[in-house]
This record gives structure tokens, C-alpha cells and sequence, in this order.
């Protein structure tokens, strides 16, 4: 805490435990009762779905411990929800994720891309609710893929038949099982069985 840390950030907090959660409450408090005070900020980022506020439930306990870390929550708000991505918000991502990937891809252009992908990622599979709104793990599968796609054939900027061809994968083609068969694989190594040829058919019976 000498270096000037003003606030602990965690992430996917829904997974800490309880005593994680007894932890983080412990170090802030220790810290309030030093000289100087040092005030530590404190935010728990977790994943919801719905009108359920992740772990709400346990903060909202009638044991001394909670009713202490439920008074210690920002006055006004307490708990914030952050929303999905605007076609606007995509853009800026798009522009970050191009300076990010630009060593890979000199001429990298996924902004004009943005309207595309954008709609692809309000399809009603991904977006049943009909927010309007793009969730950040299909914006990052869908560059990602088409990225991993036109790396391989040595592009210098992303290829838009790879783009759409990640988009399908992510609506029309999501339930698709792709089957692993090794012994299929095997077999196709070996190529034609001696003696016979590729093109070989059956008689006919007479």
C-alpha cells in the first residue's frame, strides 16, 4: 500500500469464496484503523444475468461481519450494472483491437467493418432479449477468429469472407457438433487400399 494503490479491482468476483470475501473485509478494515487512516477502494466485478445482483445475498446476511461491509457500500450506488455495447462503443473497441493487432497487420481496418459486425452480433440468437446491444465475448470470438484465419494465409488486414464465416459460426452454425473420429483420421492417412484405386466401384450384381 506504499505505492499509492487507491482502489482493488476484482474481477469474476462471483467466484471468490467466503473466506476470500472475509479477507477483502479484514484488509480494508485493518487498513481504516492504521495512522494516517488509509482508505482502500474496494470493487467486486461479477457476472450476472437478469435482476440478480451476485452476491447481494450474502452481503445482505444479518451476521455483524456483513451488516458492517453492507454499510461500508457507496451511498448512492451501491451496485451498479454495466450494460452491453452500443454500435458506437463496438467502433471504439474496433479501433483499440486494431492498434492492438497492428504488428501482426499493418493494414488493419476493422472499423469499416463495424456496421456488419455490429448486426451480425444483434442476431436473436445472440441477442434474444433485443437489446440492441453486443455482448464483449462474441465481439472479441468473432475479430478474434476471423484474425486467427487471415493470419494463416498472410493477409495484411482481415478478410471479410473470414469475418462472415466467423459470424455463422457464431449464430447458424453454434449448435453444430463437429465429430473427432482418430480412426477415420488414420484410415485417410493410409490413402487407397493397395491394389484398388480411388475411382474403384462395386460390380453390379447380376
Amino acid at each position: 500500500m506504499q505505492y499509492g494503490v487507491e482502489c482493488l479491482v476484482v474481477d469474476d468476483a462471483h467466484d471468490l469464496s467466503m473466506p476470500h470475501l472475509i479477507f477483502l473485509k479484514e484488509l480494508t478494515d485493518q487498513l481504516k484503523l492504521v495512522y494516517p487512516p488509509y482508505v482502500l477502494g474496494l470493487c467486486l466485478v461479477t457476472a450476472g444475468r437478469g435482476a440478480a445482483i451476485p452476491l447481494k445475498d450474502v452481503f445482505d446476511q444479518p451476521e455483524t461481519m456483513w451488516l458492517q461491509f453492507r454499510h461500508r457500500l457507496d451511498r448512492v450506488h451501491p451496485y451498479c450494472r454495466v450494460v452491453n455495447h452500443t454500435e458506437a462503443e463496438v467502433r471504439d473497441i474496433l479501433l483499440a483491437l486494431e492498434q492492438i493487432y497492428r504488428p501482426s497487420f499493418p493494414e488493419l481496418n476493422l472499423r469499416q467493418w463495424t456496421g456488419s459486425i455490429y448486426t451480425w452480433l444483434i442476431h436473436p440468437l445472440l441477442d434474444p432479449q433485443k437489446s440492441g446491444r453486443v455482448l464483449m465475448d462474441h465481439l472479441m470470438k468473432l475479430v478474434t477468429t476471423a484474425l486467427e484465419w487471415s493470419y494463416v494465409e498472410a493477409q495484411k488486414d482481415v478478410s471479410p469472407k473470414h469475418l462472415e464465416a466467423a459470424a455463422e459460426q457464431l449464430t447458424l452454425r453454434r449448435d453444430v457438433i463437429h465429430i473427432v473420429d482418430a480412426r477415420g483420421l488414420i484410415e485417410e492417412d493410409k490413402g487407397p487400399v493397395k491394389g484398388k484405386t480411388a475411382e474403384a466401384k462395386e460390380a453390379n450384381p447380376k
